[in-house]
């Protein structure tokens, strides 16, 4: 009877003379090891990248800046309402690493550029300030005014004086009982 095939691991450690649970470990490591190796192969490959979406090259926030891409074609974003927020746009010389984004021939010259995208910056404290009034303060005051617009209307009164928010016959202190339809 012809003799089992052995993996390479099991076939190096007899070789070797190593004993048993060291052959196992030897096992285990170039088994992970071969696992690692083809995760790696089948990370995503660039052109990937370009049909899902993740076409826009990462910039890091810097030497007090916050970068972000903007659209050059959203109506309701225009370029222009951003540059008078503060924010400017990024020319190629900035960022040697992402010259061939390099803009020739449009009206954004010289720029980083990938599609309709364009690279943007603010001050980093400004960017800040920015952030925190349109994500914290301001819901805060929209709660508020939800607030005063549910008690003025709990404050309503129907024309024979009862509260517009209770239901004819329903009385919120007693639990539901069942319900029936006619």
């Amino acid at each position: 009877m012809a003799e089992p095939i052995k993996p390479a691991a099991i076939r190096a450690a007899e070789k070797t003379g190593l004993d048993k649970m060291d052959r196992l470990d030897d096992i285990a490591r170039m088994a992970a090891d071969q696992v690692a190796e083809r995760v790696d192969q089948r990370e995503s490959p660039s052109w990937l990248n370009e049909l899902t979406g993740n076409a826009l090259p990462s910039v890091e926030d810097k030497d007090g800046w916050h970068y972000c891409w903007l659209s050059t074609t959203n109506s309701n974003d225009p370029i222009f309402r951003r540059l008078r927020m503060g924010y400017q746009l990024v020319k190629a010389e900035e960022h040697p690493d992402l010259e061939v984004y390099r803009s020739q021939g449009s009206s954004y010259q010289d720029c980083i550029v990938v599609n309709e995208m364009i690279l943007a910056k603010i001050p980093e404290e400004q960017y800040q300030i920015m952030m925190k009034e349109l994500h914290y303060v301001e819901p805060q005051r929209q709660e508020e005014r939800t607030k005063a617009e549910v008690l003025a209307q709990m404050a309503k009164r129907d024309s024979r004086g009862r509260p517009l928010t209770e239901l004819e016959g329903f009385d919120v202190d007693q639990p539901l009982g069942k319900l029936t339809f006619e």
